[in-house]
């Protein structure tokens, strides 16, 4: 929900955004999976069973996923447009790690 406040004197509009909780679990939890993608890139955190390097790329595809879906609900169209280039970047990372 978003609340305008009108012009008054000197003072300008104020557009209030208003998240629900499941926008919240959105934004946290991408923001947790982008932290993870980077702590596994960095080889801080070893998963014996994958090759870290790769889950890495993976975590942050699905990070920038929910980035997008939280930046278009909000109409915030600079988080957008990175996490839409971030996408981009992680699936050309995973096509050159493959070959």
């Amino acid at each position: 929900m978003v609340r305008k406040i009108k012009k008054n004197g000197i003072f300008y509009s104020v557009k209030v955004i208003e998240k629900s909780l499941i926008h919240h679990v959105i934004e946290w939890v991408a923001t947790l999976l982008s932290a993870l993608g980077g702590l596994l890139n960095a080889h801080l955190i070893n998963i014996a069973q994958f090759d870290s390097y790769l889950l890495s790329f993976y975590v942050w595809i699905v990070a920038d996923i929910l980035w997008i879906l939280f930046a278009l609900k909000h109409k915030h169209w600079g988080v957008f447009t990175t996490f839409v280039l971030f996408g981009i970047i992680n699936i050309f990372a995973i096509l050159n790690y493959m070959r």
